[in-house]
């Protein structure tokens, strides 16, 4: 595996081999450079992008007799473009002085003032391989590459993901020496909203190495990076004249026969001359055992032609492809010969899946999976692998996978990038569907000329037919995705969303990848338009706020997290003095890496550093707030499985550099508490527990009231298509302070299908208890029972707070007397019990009792008690209840015109002394006192 570096600085040295300093030389180089350019532009100005595309591309699983592998050291050096064109870099005798070493693959960090290397691969060719067509492949070169081979320019790819060729065999010494040529650019921009380069997250995100809301706002010491590099082997592929760069394999599937219709189609190229072919090929179960399928049919190509040949193969005893949790991930291989004139040409192979997806949908109005005639629920993540694609290794991308399937996803979505090939393989193997984003994100040639945008539009139409292409017989692609977030589909985005920048790129490319893709997956053009991100709690609202939430298909949503203090996360950057405040280093340090304290639009919900004894207490705490958001979005959108909600993705699986993100695992694979908790959420078969009523939050508690409303729906969900039949429910409300059951019930009943809606199957409200003494905490459980074995559980904790019971001792009160009860926050009517008047509040109010309520027959003094903040506990006090003798009533008629309402006074004059906080005299400054003691009209 290549390393990752920041770029060298450039060095101005001039080199040995003397400038010419002739114009006219000079100019006559770069024109001669530039012919072919030209020339390919004037022949090829009526070819359609797709043709253009399949002059260059090839799928990575080469179709070849032989290879050999160019990877390996190589001699690089940091100059322009124009300074190695100018310095001819290219040319073999052009001296190395000044030229460093490096391991290919390798990826290196490019900033703005240094984002080209040109690149140096001396090799000798066997003298074998002479007669041979041979192509110069590269399979991954970030991100636009021009090549020379033996002083000769071949021509140049731009895009970092798809793997491309040139015939070289006519240029190549066999025998002998070879100089292999390139120059590495990737586009660093600053202008996020006139970008052209096509790299998605690797740019302008903000879970990447200095996120795009911190630009300009870092220390110069923060550089803004991009990577650049050959982060795949360079190949030469040795074949014969005739060629296969693209397999596409297309399945129908007749359930009553149990066969299986494939349309294999090969894109074949001719160096040689015109000849009769034939290709034979083999159609083999790739991970079961199974019967083989072969066949061959013949075709011609003439002279440099290059064209699509298809045949149709019938499979028996066909077997589907399914996601894990609905049955088996079966895979087909096909393998093929090709051979002209009777000589074999070249062997390839593909593997692939039969499926099907007729049915689903992707809409703003409606979403709908069909996999194979079944509808299926998806429940998965955001995934990104690395920032630097060169250490995604087939070990890392494995690892992060089982780790996906150990929580029980069986959904990914690419996010905004394409991954390296080994992801879709492990994909299709471990029966995950996957959201195959394209590389754009947020605005792009905002400002640019007509002509500089058509330029643009066709560049990212190549890329886009590249990766339909790359991506094309993998089963486990389900969904296309144009473009993240796109200016026309964002509000955020001010000028360019009221624009609608960038509407006709995306529409264009929908277009496009629909007519290239004859299995109909659904194509979102916009993410966050047919699809939603949704950021309860973390950019608008309060992670409750998910309770009400009814999105379609929720493709992100979630909330920053610290990672664990035993993560090499701390021991990479280093421990931070506590506490970090503003302006200190560490706060920068945060900043870089994603953290959104410093973003000026984002009020982080569980508090600042600097309000936590440790960082210890933050870490816990931000983790603690992360994994009861995800857990309660998750449970809300589940229970409207097939009713509002086709599916979900968590934001984010994994970090792509040491960073503080949304992340559920962190860079370093050390899993955070919301990944146990989404885990745990998305079991196939889950029993949920959605909870409301009368409550209030404190960070990520959820605290009720004494004699509060507490409602909960219990809800039986199946995502497992060998899970049915009769199942038993338990459920009991546990005070665990005193563990003592509360309520408790037994249901039996029937799970739902794995294609049916989740079932309401319990609901429970009731009044929350009263506790005197502190603060109880309360545990709704349930548990999911199949014949003898439980098979889920899962509980709700919330807090009650203390209550205060208040006992008023009414001496001398004959009969029952309402009172009326004001508090700081709510007021009420309370009815007294004989000779006791008795009522509970939450400690911590501020409570005053008046009257009792005034009757013309039974009339009583009344009495203005303060209670003060009442504390946790029983608190008894004595009122003396002394019987009226006399009302008084004023109400003088008001002149016509006086301003003001008239006045009206009640005074009460008592039969005997008072001692005590009675009230005597009223007016229209206590009206809501005089309404709440009886005192209305002209009584």
């Amino acid at each position: 595996m290549g390393g990752v570096a920041k770029m060298p600085q450039e060095r101005r040295k001039v080199s040995k081999v003397s400038v010419f300093a002739s114009a006219a030389i000079v100019a006559l180089t770069l024109f001669s450079l530039a012919l072919p350019e030209l020339n390919k532009g004037i022949v090829r100005a009526e070819m359609d992008v797709v043709t253009r595309v399949l002059e260059h591309f090839t799928q990575p699983e080469l179709f070849a007799l032989s290879e050999l592998n160019l990877s390996g050291r190589w001699f690089y050096v940091v100059k322009t473009y124009d300074e190695g064109v100018l310095e001819e870099l290219f040319r073999p005798d052009a001296p190395l002085d000044g030229w460093d070493t490096v391991e290919v693959p390798f990826m290196f960090a490019a900033t703005s003032r240094n984002s080209t290397v040109w690149l140096r691969r001396d090799f000798d060719v066997p003298s074998e391989l002479r007669g041979y067509r041979v192509r110069l492949v590269f399979l991954g070169a970030f991100y636009r590459a021009s090549v020379w081979l033996n002083g000769v320019y071949l021509g140049e790819h731009e895009g970092y993901f798809a793997p491309f060729y040139f015939d070289v065999g006519e240029l190549l010494n066999y025998g002998g020496s070879n100089v292999l040529v390139v120059s590495l650019s990737t586009p660093v921009e600053s202008d996020l909203d006139n970008k052209q380069g096509v790299v998605g997250v690797f740019n302008d995100w903000d879970v990447k190495p200095y996120p795009r809301w911190a630009l300009g706002r870092l220390p110069p010491r923060y550089e803004w990076v991009v990577p650049i590099g050959l982060w795949r082997h360079v190949v030469l592929a040795a074949s014969g004249p005739v060629a296969v760069s693209a397999v596409l394999v297309d399945s129908g599937y007749d359930s009553s026969s149990g066969s299986a219709s494939l349309r294999l189609r090969f894109h074949v190229s001719n160096e040689g001359p015109a000849s009769e072919c034939e290709v034979t090929y083999a159609v083999k179960p790739y991970n079961f055992g199974g019967e083989v399928t072969t066949g061959s049919f013949k075709f011609t190509v003439g002279q440099g032609e290059r064209k699509w040949v298809e045949t149709t193969v019938t499979v028996p005893n066909a077997r589907l492809w399914w996601t894990w949790d609905q049955g088996q991930p079966n895979l087909y291989r096909l393998e093929y010969e090709v051979a002209a004139g009777g000589r074999l040409q070249g062997r390839g192979s593909t593997v692939f899946g039969i499926r099907s997806l007729e049915g689903s949908v992707v809409s703003p109005g409606e979403v709908r999976f069909v996999l194979n005639g079944r509808r299926v629920f998806l429940r998965g993540f955001n995934y990104i692998s690395d920032f630097y694609l060169v250490r995604a290794t087939p070990t890392l991308i494995e690892r992060d996978m089982r780790m996906m399937l150990e929580a029980n996803a069986n959904f990914v979505r690419v996010h905004a990038h394409v991954e390296p090939p080994d992801f879709y393989r492990l994909a299709d193997e471990l029966g995950l569907v996957v959201q195959a984003d394209g590389p754009l994100i947020w605005a792009y040639a905002a400002r640019l000329s007509s002509t500089d945008y058509g330029r643009f539009l066709e560049k990212v139409q190549k890329q886009y037919a590249e990766m339909v292409l790359l991506l094309y017989n993998h089963p486990s692609v389900m969904i296309w995705a144009v473009h993240n977030e796109p200016p026309w589909a964002s509000e955020w985005m001010g000028d360019l969303y009221r624009m609608g920048v960038n509407r006709d790129l995306d529409y264009t490319l929908a277009s496009l990848i629909a007519s290239l893709d004859s299995q109909e997956r659904p194509v979102i053009k916009g993410s966050g338009y047919e699809d939603q991100h949704v950021y309860h709690g973390w950019f608008s609202g309060v992670w409750v706020d998910f309770l009400k939430d009814a999105s379609t298909f929720p493709t992100e949503f979630g909330a920053q997290s610290l990672p664990s203090l035993e993560s090499p996360f701390w021991s990479t950057v280093g421990l931070p003095k506590w506490p970090v405040k503003q302006g200190d280093d560490w706060y920068f340090e945060f900043a870089y890496r994603g953290f959104y304290w410093a973003s000026g639009y984002v009020t982080i919900p569980y508090g600042l550093p600097e309000e936590y004894p440790s960082l210890k207490d933050y870490v816990e705490s931000s983790q603690r707030y992360q994994a009861a958001l995800l857990k309660t979005a998750i449970a809300r959108y589940r229970t409207l499985k097939f009713n509002a909600t086709a599916g979900l993705a968590v934001f984010l699986f994994k970090d792509c550099f040491p960073a503080i993100s949304f992340s559920v695992v962190d860079y370093f694979g050390v899993p955070k508490l919301a990944y146990h908790a989404v885990a745990d959420a998305f079991k196939p078969v889950k029993v949920a527990l959605l909870w409301g009523g009368d409550f209030s939050i404190d960070g990520y508690h959820v605290v009720y009231e004494p004699n509060a409303t507490f409602e909960a729906g219990i809800w039986l969900i199946n995502d497992a298509a060998n899970a049915s039949g009769a199942a038993v429910l338990r459920w009991q409300l546990v005070d665990l302070n005193a563990t003592r059951v509360l309520a408790s019930g037994t249901l039996e009943t029937q799970l739902p299908g794995s294609d049916e809606p989740a079932k309401l199957a319990y609901r429970l409200q009731m009044k929350v208890p009263a506790y005197t003494d502190g603060t109880h905490l309360l545990a709704l459980q349930a548990s999911l029972a199949v014949g003898e074995k439980t098979i889920d559980s899962e509980s709700f904790e919330f807090f009650v707070k203390p209550a205060s019971r208040i006992a008023v001792v009414l001496q001398g009160a004959e009969e029952e007397l309402s009172f009326y009860v004001k508090t700081d926050r709510a007021s009420f009517y309370v009815r007294s019990n004989g000779s006791t008047l008795s009522f509970v509040l939450p400690a911590g109010y501020r409570a005053t009792v008046y009257g009792p309520i005034l009757e013309a027959r039974n009339p009583y003094v009344p009495v203005a008690f303060e209670l003060g903040v009442l504390q946790p506990g029983i608190k008894t006090v004595s009122l003396r209840m002394l019987r009226g003798a006399l009302y008084v009533l004023r109400t003088p008629m008001p002149k016509a015109g006086a301003p003001g309402l008239p006045s009206l006074e009640v005074s009460i004059e008592p039969l005997e002394g008072l001692d005590g906080p009675y009230v005597l005299k009223y007016s229209w400054s206590d009206a809501e006192l005089m309404l709440a003691l009886n005192l209305k009209g002209n009584t």
